[in-house]
């Protein structure tokens, strides 16, 4: 067993082409099939997601600075963009399904966590992205951005942070249609990843949790009228 805690230790590092990855991702495989609950298997499908992002900005990183891309290191990197989107998409399902179920706002904020902390990263390794890689990378950041306008009535706050989250009294506001795509440029489609993205809108499944409802209901700006 000890032999063995070593090699699953070694491998939490190992990126795409390595000797142990494929240990990292039976082992990835393994805690989801002994999940306790839903809201753990989602938490661990947006942690794997997170993962994937991990590895293909080492991959990136490991190529000589001002070098394109090998076309073996650039199929990696649209794998593991591919896992991601996979992954978030699976996990950002379960977790919405929890709130659905009992309205309770822990699941929405690890997803608040994951948008943000994922959204940051994709924006930094964006232009350093083989061309093969932008469809991809456009999926992923509509799975980001959707998220994030699914999350935006609710105000919430990423998971562990200190900033106060106003509070959901009232109806949420009018969704706000997305801008029209980019035009191409130079032959090439411009990724959703390239441009803005889109502002928030009022998701369906988003409502309001149930609460006990104060004596007098606290209004928020946006409720007023």
């Amino acid at each position: 067993m000890s032999a063995f805690g070593g090699v699953a230790a070694a491998s939490s590092s190992a990126i795409p082409g390595d000797a142990l990855y494929g240990v990292k991702r039976g082992l990835e495989n393994w805690r989801l099939d002994f999940a306790g609950s839903p809201a753990q298997r989602g938490k661990l499908l947006l942690g794997e997601a997170s993962q994937r992002m991990t590895e293909a900005r080492q991959l990136i990183a490991e190529q000589p600075q001002g070098h394109t891309l090998s076309p073996h290191v650039a199929a990696e990197v649209t794998k593991a963009l591919s896992d991601m989107n996979a992954e978030g998409t699976q996990g950002r399902n379960l977790l919405q399904a929890i709130y659905q179920q009992n309205h309770s706002l822990a699941p929405l904020r690890s997803l608040a966590s994951f948008d943000s902390d994922q959204q940051r990263q994709l924006d930094a390794i964006a232009p350093q992205l083989p061309r093969q890689a932008d469809p991809m990378a456009g999926q992923l950041q509509r799975l980001l951005s959707g998220i994030s306008a699914e999350l935006a009535p609710l105000h919430l706050a990423p998971a562990g942070s200190s900033t106060p989250e106003l509070p959901t009294a009232g109806p949420a506001p009018p969704p706000v249609p997305s801008p029209a795509p980019a035009a191409a440029r130079s032959g090439r489609v411009r990724s959703p990843l390239r441009g803005a993205r889109p502002p928030p809108a009022a998701a369906p499944w988003a409502a309001a949790p149930r609460a006990t409802a104060p004596p007098t209901p606290v209004a928020v700006p946006w409720s007023a009228g």
